[in-house]
């Protein structure tokens, strides 16, 4: 086990994944319009979205890690943690996709054998269900997501638990929205 966390150690973790799971949340539809005359830069708007949830769960994943190492165990981490790996693979080969192109890789496994064919790589295929993205196809292989997202936002609930405990000595309230009423 890790070194034993302080309280406000526990709950800026949280805080940072709760945070997270919001991003994950918003980026997970972000492809949902790809049609009509403007999909070639609602595809290039979706691939950047896809490089930052893939990088939005790593940081979930870290923040959920280090809690977990120190004993603070959220219902659901475990579930994340199963789910994470095939989103994890998808993570390193898209930061890494010039190296795999070039031939090269640390992880050649995490792309497909027959990936280029006719002098014509395939590009990526995103597979939409109705609550978002289900799998990448990306360089012969496809990485099925939609397990990790929905384990990631099972960890909203726990992770803004951790991060904002009922009102006491010493604790913060959180306060969303903003302050638009008129006096």
């Amino acid at each position: 086990m890790a070194a034993a966390l302080t309280d406000i150690q526990k709950r800026r973790l949280a805080e940072r994944g709760y945070r997270w799971v919001r991003t994950i949340r918003r980026l997970n539809t972000a492809g949902d319009a790809i049609s009509g005359d403007e999909a070639p830069e609602k595809y290039a708007e979706t691939i950047d979205a896809l490089h930052m949830l893939s990088l939005a769960l790593q940081h979930l994943a870290a923040c959920v890690g280090v809690l977990d190492g120190a004993g603070e165990v959220l219902a659901g981490s475990g579930e994340f943690r199963t789910a994470w790996a095939a989103v994890s693979e998808l993570r390193h080969a898209l930061e890494h996709e010039e190296e795999y192109i070039a031939g090269g890789g640390k992880y050649p496994w995490y792309v497909g054998d027959s990936w280029a064919a006719d002098g014509c790589f395939e590009s990526h295929l995103f597979i939409w269900g109705p609550e978002g993205i289900d799998s990448v196809g990306f360089m012969g292989r496809t990485y099925r997501v939609r397990p990790g997202i929905v384990a990631a936002l099972a960890l909203e609930i726990p992770l803004l638990a951790l991060w904002n405990p009922p009102i006491g000595k010493g604790s913060v309230r959180l306060i969303s929205g903003s302050d638009d009423s008129e006096d």
